[in-house]
């Protein structure tokens, strides 16, 4: 599955973009304070997970220039997680790459 999330908490609000076999699960691997909030925007189900991983990529490397600073989002996911956020003016475009492929 590729996947878009929608992460509140007080001070930012984010986007996630990623790839898993069990969403949920890697959500709560991310280690987020429980101020924080998400919301799934969008699931994308894929036959393999390297098909997955392979839009995921390019997806990252098509909108990078939204991408959150990856030692700041460290304060937020701190488990993992913390690269590939995105700035939240940027749903519209990671949905619309999205969209291309659903």
């Amino acid at each position: 599955n590729v996947y878009l999330l929608r992460i509140k908490s007080p001070d930012l609000t984010w986007i996630k973009l990623g790839y898993s076999k069990d969403v949920s699960s890697r959500i709560a691997g991310y280690g987020l304070p429980n101020d924080c909030h998400y919301e799934l925007i969008k699931v994308l189900p894929f036959s393999t997970g390297r098909l997955a991983k392979e839009l995921e990529f390019s997806i990252h490397k098509k909108c990078k220039s939204f991408r959150l600073d990856g030692s700041q989002m460290k304060s937020f996911h701190r488990l993992n997680g913390h690269t590939e956020c995105y700035d939240i003016r940027a749903v519209n475009l990671l949905m619309n790459r999205l969209e291309l492929v659903d």
